[in-house]
């Protein structure tokens, strides 16, 4: 061919769109428009698994030497043909349809590859462009241009989509992001975490990336497939990163750890729990924020101490004694600052009879008047930093 061109494929640098048709230089021939025998059947003589790796039908000699056939909904690439009319090398279940068992009987139908649809597509852009037929109308009952573009977009436009986990939490936060594209396959990808102060940018295709400072931010992925199309997704404040140096109001509660039921008082001042003695309680702290530490007075003299770091939200303690104790929760934040939380009812353990009225009164009043002794946090007031200190905060009654 005299005019050979010098653009092959859409992926190579300087395309656009028309290019890879020589009209009206000169006309277009097979080789130009990289011809293809389509619409190529046959059907399965043998039985094709979702694991198999050849496929064996009435004949194979319409098809190209290599490409993609249709089997059902599923989407089969195979790089060569074999003796025997087999399609070999398979990659099953390609461009995102899912790989499936089919029958013998099966039909075998031979598919347009990306390539030989974009050379007739753009021989008909340089025909309407040299009759002055173009037309960008979405409607595919209009010229043969809309028609291409609406195909083009439904089955060649490739799609980005990821997410990422965990999307929420304390600076700094290590977030994985996932890619789930789906399309011809990618050959570039351009990762922007939004955090513009930082290393913002990753060309991996699953990346990892800490997020260094307070904020929501919001991510974008890029992708580019292999026949030079683009594509990407934009997720708004979709990481969320969060600066606790302080804590929130400290809130606790008790339970029963066999049933996971909250132990409270009635209205008559009865127990809801079976509180014989010994009785083990199961204490909750719903605390929010970034804590160095939790110090539990359970009341009866004894304490229990724990780190955040070794997500320690939940403590234990068994109850020997008769009586009625008032426990207390104290959290130190990452600011060396601490709060208490005082319990609003008592653990009662071993008494039968009800607890007057007069008895709670005295018993909240005093727990309440302990904590309020105790520094808050809202004055950003500086307590002790050394936390095996905390016993000489915590008021044992």
């Amino acid at each position: 061919m005299s005019n050979a061109r010098t653009i092959l494929t859409t992926a190579d640098a300087g395309y656009e769109v028309g290019d890879l048709s020589l009209f009206p230089g000169v006309l277009d021939d097979d080789v130009s428009l990289y011809e293809s025998t389509n619409n190529a059947i046959a059907v399965l003589v043998g039985r094709t698994g979702v694991n198999a790796d050849k496929i064996h039908a009435s004949d194979n000699g319409l098809f190209p030497d290599q490409g993609i056939v249709r089997i059902g909904e599923e989407l089969i690439y195979y790089s060569q043909k074999g003796e025997g009319n087999t399609f070999e090398d398979l990659i099953r279940g390609f461009n995102a349809t899912s790989a499936s068992n089919h029958s013998v009987g099966s039909l075998v139908l031979g598919c347009v590859s990306s390539l030989h649809h974009n050379s007739v597509r753009d021989a008909i852009i340089q025909c309407e462009r040299k009759t002055g037929l173009v037309s960008d109308a979405p409607d595919i009952n209009g010229t043969l241009t809309s028609r291409v573009k609406y195909l083009d977009v439904k089955w060649f436009t490739p799609v980005a989509r990821f997410f990422a986990f965990p999307n929420k939490g304390v600076a700094p936060l290590t977030v994985n992001f996932r890619n789930w594209s789906l399309g011809d396959p990618y050959i570039e990808y351009s990762w922007d975490f939004g955090d513009v102060n930082d290393s913002t940018l990753s060309a991996e295709k699953h990346p990892t990336h800490i997020f260094q400072k307070p904020g929501s931010y919001t991510i974008t992925l890029n992708i580019k497939s292999s026949d030079g199309r683009n594509a990407f997704l934009s997720k708004t404040d979709y990481v969320k990163v969060y600066d606790y140096d302080s804590v929130s109001d400290p809130i606790a509660y008790a339970r029963d750890p066999n049933t996971g039921k909250k132990m409270t008082l009635l209205t008559n001042n009865v127990p809801n729990y079976d509180n014989r003695v010994p009785l083990e309680v199961e204490f909750v702290d719903q605390t929010l924020g970034l804590i160095q530490a939790r110090k539990w007075s359970f009341g009866d003299g004894t304490f229990a101490t724990t780190s955040d770091s070794e997500y320690d939200h939940v403590v234990r303690h068994i109850y020997s004694v008769s009586g009625i104790y008032w426990p207390e929760l104290q959290i130190l934040d990452a600011n060396d600052m601490m709060r208490v939380y005082a319990f609003k009812t008592p653990i009662v353990v071993g008494l039968n009879s009800k607890i007057s009225d007069e008895e709670i009164a005295v018993g909240a009043t005093v727990n309440n008047l302990n904590a309020l002794a105790k520094p808050n946090l809202t004055g950003k007031n500086k307590l002790k930093t050394d936390i095996d200190n905390l016993n000489e905060t915590l008021i044992v009654r």
